[in-house]
């Protein structure tokens, strides 16, 4: 058995690799193994060793939800919805959906043109403001 720690890995997922260890292999052994110095069995039962490249910057930040309001001076403003759901998506308003990856603009099909216009310039301010690496 093995525990497999990747040059990224911080020592607090090593501690629970280790504690979890022995609820997966209960009296045995481990030997850890760095990237790069893997043993030949290790990938033989992966099914071989294969490029897999630098890994994914995936956010852990929680999906949100806005609602692209248009005011009656003209201006535009977003409303954060908490504790969201599909319901919440009516066909006559522009919402913009942050799913923590990958930001969406959602289109009610009797939404205002102005609206649409609108959130899609708001989507792209808040990816130009967000400090997690996203494009």
């Amino acid at each position: 058995c093995w525990i497999w720690r990747g040059k990224e890995s911080s020592e607090q997922e090593f501690n629970v690799a280790e504690k979890f260890f022995s609820t997966l292999c209960p009296g045995r052994e481990f030997t850890e193994l760095s990237e790069g110095s893997e043993e030949d069995g290790f990938w033989e039962i992966l099914g071989g060793q294969e490029d897999y490249g630098p890994p994914e910057y995936r956010p852990v930040f929680p999906p949100r939800l806005f609602h692209v309001q248009k005011m009656i001076s003209g201006r535009t403003r977003l409303i954060e919805l908490f504790d969201f759901k599909k319901d919440d998506l009516v066909e006559d308003d522009v919402m913009i959906l942050d799913t923590g990856r990958e930001v969406f603009v959602w289109v009610g099909e009797k939404s205002d043109s102005n609206e649409k216009e609108a959130a899609m310039k708001m989507a792209e301010e808040y990816l130009d403001t967000d400090p997690s690496f996203r494009n």
